[in-house]
């Protein structure tokens, strides 16, 4: 079954090597925020400028994923700023319905194993 993978600072690095691991046989999401990627676009992938930083940008990449893709299957935070964890996990988490409550206690959780 093919998954959806979103990728956050997936365009070069360690994101990207993580990104191939799941190209091509998936579908990939990467977001980059200051530097484009250096690749051609598949039918299967898509690059998403965001700034997670900055407030309704997590909401704006799960949404602009699952009208491309339909789903998310797997979320790989691996964008530079420390703090983009708790601005994205809440946002994504938001996005998909989950309530302030449900996203602290899941933020947690996933930082803390």
């Amino acid at each position: 079954m093919v998954k959806t993978v979103l990728i956050t600072g997936g365009a070069h690095g360690i994101g990207r090597a993580i990104a191939a691991v799941f190209h091509p046989d998936n579908n990939v999401a990467l977001t980059w925020c200051h530097r484009a990627p250096d690749t051609t676009v598949n039918d299967n992938q898509l690059f998403l400028q965001a700034d997670l930083t900055q407030d309704g940008s997590a909401e704006q990449v799960v949404k602009a994923t699952m009208a491309r893709f339909g789903r998310i299957d797997v979320i790989v935070n691996n964008a530079v700023v420390s703090r983009i964890w708790w601005k994205f996990s809440g946002g994504v988490l938001r996005a998909c319905g989950f309530g302030p409550d449900q996203a602290a206690r899941s933020s947690l959780i996933g930082a803390m194993g």
